[in-house]
């Protein structure tokens, strides 16, 4: 099974895709979850929008990435906390009545509108954090960096943004081993992840050898880059060369003017007010 946040290698269609339609995809797919009306009025059941965003871009790389939420089931447990909390603070705190029941004490202290609009803020959040797996799990790191040097960034700069996604799980790895040497020696710091307060302590435990060897990690891969004449072609003048080259097909532009045009649109339809604030009632 992949790591959070690395590649998972599958040979799908999402993962053909360029990195650059992939990520016009994800940005566009974010701001849906900010210009669509909510809530969404389904079968007289009112539905936050990014709600329903976070649950089909899961079903999105369940079906077409091939990677089951059971994956990456931890990091949507450390993620229910964020949500919920700011689910209560706006049920509770930040928004006044109308209330769920007057008659009784604790839902007379429930927001509606809070609670509906605190569940669409918790949701984007959460769809971001999706949207960016379903990047990750679908992007190879030398590939996204590619695709950012022939966008016209520096060489450097699309490199330093590739190794920063290569690098995220060999931490994933190094922690996996200290993980094991604990386990080794009678430790369950690491192994109750259910137990917040003994996971701390884990973390905290882990910290300082985690960051030994990272930085033991990334002094190696800068000895080897410059031992292969990293900076020669800055140095020289000399033209740098790639040996593999990557270009948009016709699916890349289609994803990215479709999904362009769907974000215009759905603009559009805001500003003009055809589109309010208010539920969109479908059925």
């Amino acid at each position: 099974m992949p790591a959070i946040y690395s590649y998972s290698a599958y040979k799908t269609w999402f993962h053909r895709l360029d990195a650059r339609s992939k990520l016009t995809f994800v940005f566009c797919y974010l701001l849906l979850a900010f210009l669509l009306p909510t809530p969404i009025v389904i079968a007289g059941i009112s539905w936050p929008t990014p709600f329903l965003l976070f649950v089909l871009m899961i079903f999105l790389v369940w079906w077409g990435v091939r990677v089951n939420p059971r994956t990456y089931m931890p990091f949507l447990l450390y993620l229910a906390p964020i949500i919920l909390g700011l689910m209560f603070a706006h049920t509770f705190m930040l928004n006044e009545c109308p209330c769920l029941n007057e008659s009784t004490p604790v839902l007379r202290s429930m927001s509606v509108a809070g609670f509906l609009f605190g569940t669409a803020v918790a949701f984007r959040l959460g769809a971001m954090a999706i949207c960016f797996l379903f990047f990750s799990y679908t992007t190879d790191p030398f590939e996204w960096g590619l695709s950012m040097y022939k966008a016209g960034i520096p060489y450097k700069g699309a490199f330093m943004f590739a190794s920063a996604m290569r690098f995220y799980p060999l931490l994933q790895e190094e922690f996996i081993t200290i993980q094991d040497a604990l386990k080794a020696r009678g430790s369950d710091l690491l192994v109750k992840w259910y137990n917040p307060v003994r996971l701390m302590w884990g973390v905290l435990t882990t910290a300082i050898p985690m960051g030994l060897g990272g930085l033991r990690r990334s002094r190696n891969i800068a000895l080897s880059m410059e031992l292969r004449g990293f900076s020669f072609p800055e140095e020289t003048g000399v033209q740098r060369q790639l040996f593999r080259d990557i270009q948009l097909r016709p699916a890349d532009y289609i994803i990215i003017g479709v999904w362009v045009a769907i974000v215009i649109i759905v603009a559009l339809l805001r500003l003009t007010g055809i589109w309010s604030a208010g539920p969109l009632v479908l059925g």
